[in-house]
């Protein structure tokens, strides 16, 4: 009979009580019993935006509303009210577990046997009555293990509680089997959604155990658990103090107290189970555009009467989405092509370029637009998908250049983001008529005919003095010369200018003696050159113009290492009046592909009287002489000198050194 006792009418006041203010075992409750309740899971955000929640409504008495359709909810995320996607009702199926706690009360005579035997006969016929193919599973826990774990066959089912016969007068009770129940119903459900729902058949607790039902409620809270007791209680013991831990036990979780008795038939766990059996699946697009903590909610508005759930909060990690270019082209050649009218027209006049989005939040969603920037501004844009490649038009690049392209995305959420910028250097094919078009062009053409022209009116100047000069030596007549014991100098020693004066005995005149530039380097198998006397004939010579004052000493920088050994890297001849060092090619004379320089490092200077210098060009290494650094302004160098250009090391060596000094290194300086 269930319980109501007229004796003790004590504890079914206090039964009502704690049945009247239990706490439900679902994610989330919300309004008062009487108006009905919703209930709402925490939404799965697997594939944001579109997020999924597990919705349920009841009726005022408990019962499952199966008719609630999705125009009747709305869901109030952080404050705003979304309207949902779809709304689809599924049956979960639920995760039954028996949790049986026999004791010799389960012995006492009953019609057609004992109270076991009453109970499990109940249990089959219940099982056999389950339609095939049930999504419903069954677990039997008992005091000296799991009897069987999450079976879904009905013919499992029954085999099962059939199997189990334990021995009643020796069994003792314990709380064993509802803490193996508490622990499979922590584990996550076969399916999502799924509900689990324990029965306890017991029989009264024993004093040593009554101490620790409280931890096994907190532990069925904590699951969100509802525990239903069938409560064996023979000739009327129920009706004491020792029930109330399990009246407790199921009104604090949502579950159901009922007195086993043979006067009455024991209600079907169908009638438990309906509420469960069913829920609604939600799902809607989420407005959410960026990272936080975020509520949500759910009313329900039916027959004039509004539903709102409890919130539910949870957090999410939002990124804009970031593109990135797929082999790009490093070149794009522009050519001439004739058209289908026989025309000539550039040609490509656009190329696909291929291109991926990744979402680093690891929420992959819709794009709304793809753009396509030219230095900066925009030339193509995509709003249909497959977003993969996009048009780069180039009918508006005429001439040879360098372009920079950048992709830029916006999702669903209108999150945007560009990527970086990538090069690309687009030939065109020139025309005739494109070369006057140009001023610069047309500039170089002008100074290439003026060059042209005087180059030919040089050319035809020298020609007439030659002819000219030959005229004349046939009129007059040829003297006859003394001979001379002297040697005849050769015809490019007799045209050198420039000489170093020599005084003549008795007078204050100077003549000057041929200097030549000496090389760096001698090859002493080399033969001489051979010359050709010059006639002693007075003829008429072609003026030459003079050479520079200054004299160029010719030298070199020989590579060393930190040891002070010579390399074997072939030296740096310094053989022009001025000579920059650096590791830009474009900026300087002497070009060394090494980090320890700057792009223009230090510059090399022969002065008038052949004397070299070397001089910092603001470099971040800086340049030492001797170990002593050197400023912008030129430092003199000596034969034999040590040059460092930041970490780089090397002798100075002239081709005719006047005199080899011997390097000074100061104290306290230096690097």
């Amino acid at each position: 009979m269930k319980y109501h006792s007229h004796r003790s009418i004590i504890f079914f006041l206090l039964f009502l009580l704690l049945f009247g203010t239990n706490i439900s075992f679902f994610p989330v409750t919300a309004s008062a019993l009487s108006a009905g309740r919703v209930d709402i899971s925490t939404p799965d955000i697997s594939q944001f935006p579109i997020l999924k929640f597990n919705l349920e409504v009841f009726d005022p008495s408990g019962n499952f509303l199966a008719d609630v359709s999705k125009d009747q909810v709305t869901v109030i995320e952080d404050g705003q009210s979304i309207a949902l996607d779809t709304l689809e009702r599924i049956e979960p199926g639920i995760q039954i577990i028996l949790a049986y706690n026999p004791s010799s009360a389960f012995a006492a005579t009953a019609p057609g046997g004992n109270y076991f035997t009453y109970i499990q006969k109940t249990l089959n016929v219940w099982a056999q009555n389950q339609p095939a193919d049930t999504p419903n599973s069954l677990t039997i826990a008992t005091n000296t293990g799991l009897q069987a774990v999450q079976l879904t066959s009905i013919s499992d089912w029954q085999q099962a509680i059939s199997s189990y016969q334990p021995d009643l007068m020796n069994a003792q009770p314990s709380l064993i089997s509802l803490s193996l129940s508490l622990d499979l119903a922590t584990d996550p459900a076969a399916q999502p959604g799924m509900h689990t729902i324990i029965f306890y058949i017991t029989s009264l607790l024993p004093n040593d155990l009554i101490d620790d039902v409280p931890n096994q409620i907190e532990r069925a809270l904590l699951a969100k658990v509802p525990v239903f007791v069938w409560l064996v209680a023979p000739n009327g013991t129920a009706n004491t103090p020792a029930s109330e831990p399990l009246i407790q036990l199921s009104g604090n979780t949502g579950g159901q107290l009922y007195v086993v008795s043979t006067n009455e038939e024991l209600p079907g766990l169908d009638t438990y189970l309906q509420p469960m059996r069913f829920l609604y699946q939600a799902t809607y697009t989420s407005q959410i555009d960026q990272s936080d903590t975020h509520i949500v909610k759910a009313v329900v508005e039916r027959q004039g009467e509004t539903l709102t759930s409890s919130e539910t909060s949870f957090s999410i990690n939002i990124l804009p989405p970031s593109p990135i270019f797929l082999t790009p082209p490093a070149t794009i050649d522009r050519t001439k092509i004739k058209n289908e009218e026989g025309k000539k027209v550039l040609s490509p006049s656009s190329i696909p370029v291929s291109y991926l989005v990744e979402f680093p939040d690891g929420h992959p969603r819709d794009l709304q637009a793809v753009r396509l920037f030219v230095d900066d501004v925009m030339v193509a844009q995509s709003t249909i998908p497959p977003f993969t490649e996009i048009e780069l038009p180039l009918d508006d690049i005429q001439e040879s250049k360098t372009i920079h392209l950048q992709i830029e995305v916006e999702d669903a959420l209108g999150l945007v983001q560009r990527s970086i910028q990538i090069p690309i250097q687009v030939t065109v094919e020139p025309s005739g008529i494109d070369v006057f078009k140009n001023p610069a062009n047309i500039l170089k053409l002008i100074i290439g005919f003026a060059g042209v022209i005087i180059l030919a009116g040089i050319v035809f100047l020298i020609i007439r003095l030659r002819k000219k000069s030959n005229a004349e030596r046939k009129e007059k007549p040829v003297r006859a010369v003394k001979k001379s014991n002297k040697k005849p100098l050769s015809r490019s020693a007799s045209l050198k200018i420039g000489s170093k004066p020599v005084k003549k005995q008795g007078s204050a005149a100077v003549s000057r003696q041929p200097l030549q530039r000496q090389a760096v380097y001698r090859n002493a198998s080399a033969r001489p050159v051979v010359t050709r006397p010059v006639r002693t004939l007075e003829t008429p010579t072609i003026p030459v113009a003079p050479l520079p004052v200054s004299i160029l000493s010719s030298a070199r920088l020989v590579w060393l290492n930190d040891d002070g050994q010579v390399l074997s890297n072939p030296p740096l001849a310094l053989i022009e009046e001025v000579i920059t060092v650096g590791n830009d090619m474009r900026q300087v004379t002497r070009y060394i592909d090494s980090p320890e320089l700057s792009p223009v490092h230090a510059r090399f200077r022969c002065t008038p009287d052949g004397t070299w210098t070397v001089a910092d060009c603001n470099s971040i290494a800086g340049t030492y002489i001797n170990y002593n650094p050197v400023d912008k302004q030129p430092t003199p160098l000596q034969h034999g000198d040590i040059v460092q250009l930041g970490r780089l090391m090397f002798r100075f060596e002239m081709a005719n050194p006047t005199k080899i000094p011997r390097p000074i290194v100061k104290k306290g300086q230096g690097i």
